[in-house]
């Protein structure tokens, strides 16, 4: 069995290439990287020798830098697992655009022409769905009429251009929820989505605790009731934030992928997984554990999203005023497919919450506590 991957300098990239060298059928591995950030694989790979990492960037019409080795390549790989994708919330559209559709066209028409090609692996997003008020299907992908931002836009279009496409090969797309740190090593996480939102917070309340001590008036009339301090924070209380940690994910992508290039089913089908632990917990709960986990005593009042002020309370806290859209989803998403091929697969591909919770915790105590003293 012979990959190509892209993506593998991201977070989620780099532990689904480690899967991979430790899966014995694989006779060798691809890896698509710009020069800039072949570094950062380097680390991933430690010379593995069935690893060849090659230049190119996917924003180009021929992905490859050398096109000679580019065709080698098409006539070898089997299976092709497409990680790579612009997710910067601040971003515009037109860098989006940039590397999650043109980039994804670009990926699809290096595969029409991989004549040994079994499988097509898309990682998209939850975010394709927008905030959709209703259960959102794992087949089903509809324009959503409430976009939030331009990677969800982008993420939604390039989705649909692989479902569209005509390739020799089963498709298959994942739609992970929020990346967590790895389930096994409690510092092993990326400081964004929750991480940023919560690290940001917490210095906002520190400050608050710190004027509320001398000054008790302000404490009594202000956002704080009693003595512990209560914190009005933009969210839904139903609103749920879709989580999976970043090693359970990869494990899932890998293995699932593998599975399917291993298929002898002659149809060609396409299968979609919505990719995240199933007792995720609300947002305003996730939260409140985040700073119960480093000691603090102050409360979290819900008030539901801003009409107003989006903008500006999210440059206070210098955070995208995207992250308030998430942080308030009305979205459900059904897991039928993901479930079924969880089970399929084995009880340590069937992430929980409950299970990772005390990781997350400690993760966050001991990452907080280098910042001062707890809240």
């Amino acid at each position: 069995m012979i990959t190509f991957i892209t993506g593998c300098s991201g977070y989620l990239g780099s532990y689904i290439l480690k899967e991979l060298i430790q899966d014995s059928s694989q006779k060798k591995i691809y890896v698509l990287s710009r020069r800039s950030s072949q570094n950062k694989i380097s680390g991933t790979i430690e010379n593995n020798k069935k690893v060849v990492i090659v230049t190119g960037d996917i924003t180009k019409d021929e992905i490859f830098d050398d096109l000679d080795q580019m065709k080698n390549v098409q006539k070898e790989v089997t299976t092709i697992i497409h990680g790579a994708a612009k997710y910067d919330l601040k971003s515009t559209h037109k860098e989006n655009y940039l590397t999650n559709v043109l980039g994804t066209q670009n990926l699809i028409n290096f595969a029409k022409e991989c004549n040994s090609l079994k499988v097509f692996a898309h990682i998209s997003s939850i975010a394709v769905a927008g905030n959709i008020r209703r259960e959102y299907q794992e087949d089903e992908l509809e324009q959503p009429s409430d976009v939030m931002n331009p990677y969800a836009q982008t993420k939604y279009e390039s989705e649909k251009l692989v479902r569209r496409a005509c390739l020799p090969a089963h498709k298959i797309i994942y739609r992970p929820g929020a990346i967590l740190g790895d389930s096994r090593d409690p510092l092993a996480f990326k400081a964004d989505g929750p991480y940023l939102v919560f690290s940001k917070i917490s210095k906002v309340l520190r400050r608050l605790k710190q004027f509320g001590k001398w000054n008790p008036i302000f404490r009594k009339i202000g956002p704080f009731t009693s003595s512990k301090l209560r914190f009005p924070i933009p969210v839904n209380t139903q609103s749920v934030i879709p989580i999976i940690p970043v090693d359970v994910a990869a494990k899932f992508i890998s293995s699932t992928t593998l599975e399917w290039s291993k298929s002898r089913k002659k149809n060609k089908e396409l299968k979609t997984y919505h990719l995240f632990c199933p007792d995720s917990p609300p947002v305003i709960e996730l939260m409140s554990i985040g700073l119960n986990a480093i000691g603090s005593e102050i409360k979290l009042r819900p008030i539901g999203p801003l009409k107003y002020g989006k903008t500006v309370l999210a440059q206070k806290l210098n955070v995208p005023h995207e992250v308030f859209d998430y942080m308030n989803l009305q979205t459900r998403y059904n897991q039928i497919n993901f479930l079924e091929q969880a089970k399929k697969l084995g009880p340590e591909f069937h992430p929980s919450f409950k299970d990772y919770r005390p990781i997350f915790i400690k993760g966050l105590k001991e990452s907080y506590s280098s910042e001062g003293a707890s809240l």
